[in-house]
Parts: structure tokens; C-alpha cells; sequence
């Protein structure tokens, strides 16, 4: 094991073969491969001569690769990203695990396909109704945090009257596409 920490490895053998399995010390990390790059687990080795096979174990590792439209922001499990790159999110779980959250953001600066999946608001600013150049198939309404505060299907319009005044995101499900847009309530 690369670190017995994280994981270990168990064998069993016979005259000329060996069974490696590889198991991890707890639910904070995952076999990822042994060290001449198979990922088979368990794995069966000839032994045909001096063999050294190390089990590398790695954190767990949430990756979103995505893209969105200029303009656009990606917002969910603690991002809120309009500009392309990679970014990071680590949090600790409930059973003490540091985990991390990688999202690959891609930013689409070609023309026609943000023509074609724009849709307008207005007004923006609003004191509270929201009207929408087509139809949506759903609306959902989330604070600066992406916390879903409304959700509502199939409308041109909503009414966001109750929420207090300040910035939010209306995540927009449109032409088969997600899009993001930023409104202020006054």
C-alpha cells in the first residue's frame, strides 16, 4: 500500500500466482490502481520472479466536468462560477472525511449557441414579478447560496414578492438546456 493509512493490501498465494486485494481503511478514500497502472481489484500476479506491486489509494473526489454559455453561471454544491477554469470545494463529513468537490467549468463563447438558447427577463431589477420572453419549463429560484427558494413549472412569469430584496439566481430549464440568470429584488 502507498499509505496503510488509507488502505491495505491482503494476499493470498500459491506455488506460482498471488491474489492481491485491496482494501481501503475506512470510507474516506478508494483503491485507485496498483503501481504498474492496472486497476483490476482483486488482481491475480504470476510470481515468476522478485515482483513489487504497491496499491495506491487516493481521496475521494467528487468531479463535475460541465459548460455553460457566456454569461451564464454554474451554481450548485457550493459554487457560483461564470468564468471558465477549474474550482475547488473541500468539505468534512458527517463520519469526519475531507472531501473535495473539483468542477471543470468550460465557458461556450460561440454565438450561435448562446442565440440560441437565450431567453430575456424583465424587469431587471424587479419589486417582485418576473415576466419571461417564452415559456419555461421550470423555474427554480435560489438564493446567493443556490439554495432553491420557489420552484415553479411551465410559466412565462413569476412572482418572487416574498423574498426580501437583494441578489438572486433563477436556474432555468429551456430548450433542453439549464441557463442560469441573475435578478435583483428591489
Amino acid at each position: 500500500s502507498n499509505d496503510e493509512d488509507k488502505g491495505i493490501v491482503d494476499m493470498q498465494r500459491d506455488c506460482s500466482t498471488a491474489t492481491l486485494t485491496a482494501t481501503t481503511t475506512g470510507d474516506c478514500f478508494r483503491f485507485y490502481s496498483w503501481s504498474d497502472g492496472v486497476t483490476e481489484n482483486p488482481r491475480i500476479v504470476n510470481l515468476e520472479s522478485d515482483t513489487n506491486i504497491v496499491a495506491i489509494f487516493d481521496e475521494i473526489k467528487f468531479v463535475i466536468d460541465t459548460t455553460i454559455n457566456q454569461g451564464e453561471v454554474y451554481s450548485g454544491y457550493g459554487f457560483n462560477e461564470s468564468e471558465q477554469g477549474t474550482y475547488y470545494q473541500y468539505f468534512t463529513t458527517d463520519d469526519g472525511c475531507d472531501s473535495t468537490v473539483v468542477l471543470n467549468l468550460t465557458l461556450n463563447v460561440s454565438l450561435n449557441d448562446v442565440e440560441e438558447s437565450t431567453i430575456s427577463l424583465y424587469p431587471n431589477p424587479t419589486r417582485g414579478e418576473i415576466n419571461f420572453s417564452d415559456m419555461v419549463g421550470e423555474i427554480e429560484v435560489m438564493d446567493m447560496t443556490g439554495k432553491i427558494m420557489k420552484k415553479i413549472l411551465n410559466t412565462s412569469n413569476i412572482n418572487i414578492d416574498f423574498l426580501p430584496a437583494g441578489f438572486y439566481y433563477l436556474r432555468l430549464h429551456y430548450q433542453d438546456k439549464i441557463l442560469i440568470r441573475k435578478v435583483i429584488k428591489q
